[in-house]
């Protein structure tokens, strides 16, 4: 029996795009990862609108035809809007498949008050 795919969703930041993980995927990928990098709404190919709220980020990843039929488990990586955006769509996929998931990875800026 061959090794399970292990999927990784990287999801950028609001000021960003997917290429912000550019730098990171071949270290990912020599993990063992298969890495996705998909745009969130209003950014790189997707259209712009107003006004954007959670849910739809996370209707937009949860419909996304290519991370809909993966195979295997799913860890989400989110940086900033990422990290808001993983956390919502990791609850809605536990809820209702809680062997779909293995985890999440939230990174936010640290913010150093005035």
């Amino acid at each position: 029996m061959g090794a399970r795919v292990r999927n990784l969703i990287c999801l950028h930041a609001g000021t960003s795009g997917p290429s912000t993980w550019d730098r990171f995927v071949p270290s990912f990928e020599e993990l063992g990862y298969r890495v996705f990098c998909p745009a969130l709404l209003g950014h790189g190919t997707v259209p712009r609108r107003r006004p954007y709220r959670l849910d739809d980020f996370c209707d937009q990843i949860l419909r996304d035809q290519v991370l809909r039929e993966l195979d295997g488990p799913v860890t989400f990586v989110g940086n900033s809007l990422g990290a808001f955006v993983a956390s919502a769509v990791g609850h809605r996929i536990h809820s209702s498949h809680p062997d779909e998931w293995l985890a999440i990875v939230r990174e936010f800026l640290a913010f150093k008050g005035a």
